[in-house]
């Protein structure tokens, strides 16, 4: 699946966890995206936020 940054969102840089160093920002296609911050991604084509499908899979938010 690919994702996107919601419009509304300010780019951003993951400072620790596995994807430390990654910098998002809006118009740009992912193909993952770190959990703690899904609620600011959509997934491409459905419109729909990431954060009830994490929620939904039981993903691990880092231990936070």
């Amino acid at each position: 699946m690919q994702y996107r940054l919601k419009s509304n969102e300010a780019p951003f840089e993951v400072v620790d966890g596995p994807m430390a160093g990654r910098k998002f920002s809006a118009g740009e296609t992912y193909t993952e995206v770190p959990p703690q911050e899904a609620h600011r991604f959509e997934e491409i084509g459905h419109g729909q936020d990431l954060e009830s499908e994490f929620a939904a899979a039981g993903s691990d938010n880092g231990g936070e």
